[in-house]
């Protein structure tokens, strides 16, 4: 599976863990996955700080 092909599935597979659907790539949003109670976004890090951490999950909660 190409780089692209295994980033996507890993999005599905978050989006399935939580109940929701994956959103296509060309919508342009900031969201990887979302329904009416819960929004997602798939990250991979090496290194997140407990600060960016914070700062990402402000980030999603004011998406929400």
């Amino acid at each position: 599976m190409s780089k692209s092909g295994a980033w996507k599935q890993l999005e599905r597979d978050a989006a399935a863990l939580f109940g929701c659907v994956r959103f296509k790539a060309n919508t342009g949003g900031d969201l990887d996955f979302g329904n009416t109670r819960v929004v997602g976004q798939v990250k991979h890090r090496k290194n997140l700080s407990l600060e960016q951490l914070t700062r990402l999950a402000e980030e999603m909660a004011a998406k929400a």
